[in-house]
């Protein structure tokens, strides 16, 4: 082999090696998000929504805004 072939099989092992590395680092916190509605499909504004973790026991409260719609981030993946 040449050297820039060794280059480009050093080149391509290293990348099959780190991207999947960073792409499993990079996965650092998880985000809920939903709509609260009555039976009618109203949406429901000011609605207290908590998100609790069944392993840890932390609970997150989040309120809905005008249209209902409700965002939980920042949530740790050990914590879901």
């Amino acid at each position: 082999m040449c050297r820039t072939q060794h280059c480009r099989l050093f080149t391509t092992l290293v990348l099959i090696w780190v991207v999947p590395s960073i792409a499993a680092w990079a996965q650092t916190s998880g985000k809920i998000e939903g709509t609260v509605a009555n039976p009618s499909v109203a949406p429901l504004p000011r609605v207290m929504v908590s998100v609790k973790s069944l392993a840890t026991g932390e609970t997150r409260t989040v309120l809905t805004n005008q249209q209902g719609a409700f965002s939980a981030p920042e949530l740790s993946p050990r914590s879901l």
